[in-house]
This record gives structure tokens, C-alpha cells and sequence, in this order.
């Protein structure tokens, strides 16, 4: 019986790599979850906040989504096909054509995980869809495919993990990592496309606000600085040693 060559077996151990990450960090998510009513009312905060930079346009969104089934179903489908599918595709995009950025966009993908966990525990936030009150809808529960289900029984789900947003922030990585690398048209189109299209997405499905997209987007800026400069301490720590070795 042949043996499993080497990229194989890479290829299987960054499967499990991050699997293994993704489900501490579920898990984690799960734990984390804030009181109920702290979330409504930091909801409730950002709501001030956009509303008093004119930027609380939610609303008006969905109301305009509702109007028309299709963009109902369109934005039901985006919300889904443009987080797990489109990252795994990237990730498979980029371990197959450019090895050497896999890892980068990978640990990333780590770290801004490990940064939204600290706001979800420190700033746990009510996403729209619960605020029945005020005129929201879940649209993904009374008009599918897909619904979160029984979340009550399930310990990996956690109702007030808005604030950042990763469904925007990690769809965002995966655009960057398409926009920065991609050499045909098509790639780069996708790379500003799909996160564009997960930002609709999750203001028209009520499941974020603006500000938790923009959450999204500092995490990833802050989680690819912090890697940058990881990155750049490792290699200045590795010259140092290769000159001590030299000398």
C-alpha cells in the first residue's frame, strides 16, 4: 500500500489545525456569552451612536429588502455562501497557489478570531434580529434556508457575539487576501464583491449593525498589524542569532 506523500499530509494537518481552532474558538464563544439584558443595552448604545452620526440606516435596509422577496432570498444566500464557503475557498485558493501567504492570512485568521472573542466577553452586543420592538426581522428563521435553530441547547452558540462582526471581518480578510494576490481580474473583482456583498448581507438579514461591520473591519486591521509586527520582531530575532552564530 503507497504511502501518503508529504503535501498530503501537510494538507491534513492544516485541516486539522484549524479545525482544532475553530472549535476551541466556538466553544470559547459559546462560554463567553454575556447577561441579556448588557447586551440589549449595549445594543441599544450603538443605536445612539449611529444615530448620531446619521449612520443608523439598518432599518431602512431591510425595509426595502422585505419589499421584495428575491433580494430576500438573494441576501439569506449571500449571508451563508459568503462566509464558510468563500473563506474555505480562499484558504484553499491560497495553500494551493501561494503557500508562503497561506500561512500569514491563516494565523491572521487566528488572531482576529482571538481578538473578537475578548470584545464578545468584554462587549456583549444584541444583534437587530432581536430587536423585535424595533421593527427587525430575522429573515434566515421565517424565511430560510437556514435558522440558528434550538439555540438554547447548544453550547457553541452564543446570541449577543455581534460586536465585532467576523461574518463582515473574516469575509474581509479573505477579500484581501484575493485583492492583494490574485493576478486575474476575476479575483480581484471577487475580493472587493463578496465582502461588499456580506456587508448588505448582514445589515439587510438583521443580524449586525453598521458598527459591528466596522468593529469587523478594525479587527482585522488590528490583527494584521499585530501579526506584521510579530512577523518582523521573529525575523530581526532570527538575524540576530544567525550574526551571534556568525561572529
Amino acid at each position: 500500500m503507497r504511502g501518503r506523500r508529504p503535501s498530503d499530509l501537510n494538507a491534513l494537518k492544516e485541516l486539522l489545525i484549524i479545525g482544532a481552532f475553530y472549535l476551541c474558538y466556538s466553544l470559547t464563544r459559546g462560554c463567553v456569552a454575556g447577561g441579556e439584558e448588557t447586551a440589549f443595552g449595549n445594543a441599544l448604545k450603538l443605536i445612539i451612536i449611529e444615530r448620531k452620526l446619521r449612520l443608523f440606516i439598518e432599518p431602512q435596509i431591510q425595509n426595502f429588502v422585505l419589499n421584495y422577496p428575491f433580494l430576500v432570498g438573494l441576501a439569506n444566500a449571500i449571508y451563508m455562501a459568503c462566509y464558510y464557503p468563500f473563506i474555505g475557498f480562499v484558504g484553499a485558493w491560497l495553500y494551493i497557489f501561494h503557500r508562503p501567504s497561506f500561512y500569514f492570512f491563516r494565523n491572521a485568521f487566528f488572531l482576529i478570531g482571538g481578538l473578537a472573542l475578548l470584545s464578545f466577553a468584554s462587549f456583549p452586543v444584541a444583534p437587530p434580529r432581536l430587536l423585535e420592538d424595533l421593527g427587525f426581522v430575522d429573515t434566515l428563521k421565517l424565511y430560510g434556508p437556514f435558522h440558528y435553530g434550538d439555540p438554547e441547547s447548544s453550547i457553541f452558540y452564543n446570541p449577543f457575539a455581534a460586536m465585532p462582526s467576523l461574518h463582515f471581518g473574516w469575509t474581509l480578510l479573505a477579500g484581501l487576501a484575493l485583492l492583494s494576490l490574485g493576478r486575474h481580474p476575476l479575483e480581484k473583482a471577487l475580493g472587493v464583491l463578496v465582502p461588499s456583498a456580506q456587508l448588505f448581507a448582514i445589515t439587510a438579514t438583521a443580524n449586525h449593525f453598521l458598527l459591528d461591520a466596522a468593529g469587523g473591519l478594525v479587527a482585522v486591521g488590528a490583527g494584521l498589524l499585530l501579526l506584521s509586527l510579530m512577523e518582523r520582531g521573529s525575523r530581526r530575532e532570527e538575524l540576530w542569532l544567525w550574526r551571534f552564530q556568525s561572529a
